[in-house]
């Protein structure tokens, strides 16, 4: 999926993103379910007739073939110990497993239930239920189990009688030189007769027999209490604040564009982003502590292999959409994704220029590219630092204690977002000539329309959020990158929209003079060849009191002279950043 080495995508086989069904995280559980169960009854199927014995041979027989004798016998004495001989191996391991879980359930439930208060009562019967699991374990391991010897041999013949079928008289057993009790069994492992013999448990480093069956029942019995209890008491915390979040009275908007209540489904289909990126984080740390030398091997991950980094910056992008302060991101990604861009724009676009894409294919979309989440970044970044910034009230004045290293990291961040935003116009103007080259220039939009509503919609709400904080800076600088990301996108045929699109989207946004000059557009559009009726590839209209330059003849040899300014080479139309 990822990677330099990875084989590029047809045209054909490259499917369209929207005709593609929901594989979300329900569907996918089921499938697994499925599999395990499938898994789970072939197996006792085939433990009863010879094709699953035979082909366990044969591959047995195929391995024996590839792995080493030295490594075979050496697999084969480790088995031989953890199985074949009395040790405290799972001893061990069942105690360390266990200690894993309780500490686990108190790091993570206990104390947020007493929050919540509960009753002490249930939160301290796992407690009990582990004491009273652990002795029974001790009595489990420690206990005879029923060892026959010459002093009770002749009680033991007397408990059960031989019924000459299973239990034959006076049969006599050959390693321990006794007379083998009805229902006892000679155990290979611990090498001793057993009165009453179940089974050997490596788990206790026992043999379950006569005088300690009750207590291995009794230790079964309190551990799957234990564990059922924890479960209930999760199950409930859980339950508890969903109750107290009020999901359940939330709505959403369906594909379909309805208006729909937050169901059970709903939210076990869609797990909140917050959660995939904590999750990512762990990965991520896992990796990097268990594998030596992996953090070396990632820091080198841009000259081995740049696709996966544009194709890891596209997903980097979506999770972390700042819509809230745990999702704004971290200033080491920041500055690692800012440099990759820095050193060789032309990586944002690397997915999409390796992917042959049909000259035929109709006016749509294709994912190829982390543009969207770019823009998104750089436009959304000042007002959501301003609003992770906002100080909570005291006594009627907001506090205005600032740390010297967060405002340190704060100036840093401004900045690696503005060089962010130069580098994201600048691949924009190359856009252009790549989709000419390619024959898609007004056949494929690399930057949805649809995409940008959400966006324009998420700015206008923070802008009203910030308003009374006197954010107006922030917000002027919010509007100027996001009219200069639009006006750049349409210029070079990134953006697909009409003009009136444009309009109507921007219409609720506050007043910015650079925005108003985009979305103004010409009077009367000239006709262009390369583009169906409506649509609207540059914007011919640029402020009064600039000199006259040549439109880009090979670009647009049709189109004629327009009056405007050069800022950057290759613009037909005045670009003045801001800032």
């Amino acid at each position: 999926m990822f990677g330099g080495g990875t084989p590029e995508l047809s045209a054909e086989s490259y499917p369209d993103k929207r005709n593609i069904p929901g594989m979300d995280f329900l569907v996918l559980f089921l499938l697994y379910l499925a599999l395990v169960l499938l898994g789970f009854v072939m197996i006792c199927v085939g433990s009863k007739t010879h094709y699953l014995q035979g082909l366990i041979s044969r591959g047995a027989q195929i391995f024996s073939y590839i792995i080493p004798e030295c490594l075979q016998r050496a697999m084969l004495r480790v088995l031989h110990y953890l199985f074949h001989t009395r040790n405290y191996t799972f001893v061990i391991l069942h105690l360390i497993l266990q200690g894993v879980v309780y500490t686990e359930y108190t790091w993570e439930i206990f104390g947020l239930c007493q929050q919540l208060e509960f009753s002490l009562y249930y939160l301290f019967l796992p407690y009990l239920l582990l004491i009273v699991n652990l002795v029974f374990f001790t009595l489990s391991c420690v206990t005879d189990p029923g060892t026959i010897t010459k002093a009770n041999e002749l009680l033991f013949l007397q408990v059960y009688e031989f019924d000459e079928v299973m239990f034959p008289k006076n049969v006599r057993c050959p390693t321990c030189d006794l007379r083998k009790p009805a229902r006892s069994k000679h155990c290979s492992v611990c090498n001793r007769c057993v009165h009453r013999f179940d089974h050997h448990c490596v788990w206790v480093n026992n043999c379950v027999g006569a005088w300690n069956t009750r207590y291995f029942l009794s230790y079964l019995l309190t551990l799957t209490a234990s564990a059922a209890t924890m479960a209930v008491v999760s199950t409930v915390f859980l339950v508890r604040l969903v109750v107290m979040s009020d999901v359940y009275l939330q709505t959403y908007v369906d594909d379909l564009g309805h208006l729909q209540v937050v169901d059970t489904v709903f939210l076990v289909q869609r797990t909140p982003v917050v959660y995939c990126v904590r999750l990512a984080r762990a990965l991520v740390d896992d990796y990097c502590c268990l594998v030596p030398g992996s953090v070396q091997t990632l820091k080198q991950i841009f000259s081995a292999s740049p696709r996966f980094c544009c194709q890891f910056i596209t997903s980097v992008t979506a999770l972390y959409d700042l819509s809230s302060d745990d999702l704004i991101p971290p200033l080491d990604l920041l500055e690692m994704i800012v440099n990759w861009i820095l050193e060789d724009p032309r990586l944002i676009l690397i997915t999409f220029l390796n992917t042959p894409i049909a000259a035929n294919l109709p006016i749509g979309f294709l994912e190829l590219t982390p543009l969207t989440g770019l823009i998104r970044w750089c436009v959304k970044a000042p007002l959501a630092h301003k609003r992770k910034k906002k100080a909570p009230l005291a006594n009627g004045h907001v506090a205005a204690k600032v740390s010297k290293d967060s405002g340190g990291a704060e100036r840093d961040s401004h900045l690696l977002y503005s060089k962010l935003h130069l580098s994201v116009l600048q691949v924009l103007l190359m856009l252009q000539a790549h989709l000419t080259e390619k024959n898609l220039y007004g056949r494929l939009g690399l930057v949805l329309f649809d995409h940008m509503v959400p966006l324009v919609e998420e700015v206008n709400r923070l802008a009203d959020e910030l308003n009374p904080l006197n954010a107006s800076q922030e917000i002027e600088l919010a509007l100027d990158r996001l009219a200069q990301a639009l006006q750049v996108a349409m210029a070079s045929g990134a953006l697909l929209c009409t003009r009136d699109d444009l309009r109507t989207l921007c219409s609720r946004l506050p007043h910015n003079n650079l925005l108003q000059l985009v979305i103004s557009g010409p009077v009367q559009q000239s006709p262009h060849a390369g583009l169906p009726p409506g649509f609207y590839p540059h914007i011919h209209t640029p402020p009064l009191g600039y000199g006259a330059v040549p439109a880009h003849p090979a670009a647009h040899p049709a189109l004629p002279t327009h009056p405007g300014h050069t800022f950057i080479s290759g613009m037909t139309f005045p670009f003045r950043p801001i800032h």
